[in-house]
């Protein structure tokens, strides 16, 4: 079984109240079920815009950590725009994240 990390992400204080994060927590938890992924951890950034570096977001910091502490290889993630909102955010993010 491979082990992963959850990251969740939201823009502003209203997704957090409108069940954002419950939503994109159940759906990567859904993935890693399917495909037999065991989540050791999930970690959320509230209100964070999708425009911000990984400098700006704790949790995507703490989770880079996390994996690398604990070999992990996956972070699953509900959609790309969770990640990023734009091609460059997101490959920077990408690198830091095979670095990591």
């Amino acid at each position: 079984m491979k082990n992963a990390i959850i990251y969740a992400r939201s823009s502003s204080h209203s997704q957090i109240e409108n069940d954002s994060y419950r939503r994109q927590l159940n759906q990567c938890v859904g993935f890693a079920v399917a495909h037999n992924i065991k989540v050791k951890e999930s970690f959320f950034d509230e209100a964070v815009s999708g425009t911000k570096s990984t400098d700006e977001r704790p949790e995507l910091t703490k989770a880079f950590l996390f994996a690398n502490e604990n070999n992990i290889k996956i972070i699953l993630v509900e959609n790309a725009s969770r990640i990023a909102r734009d091609v460059i955010a997101s490959g920077l993010i990408n690198n830091q994240a095979r670095k990591a």
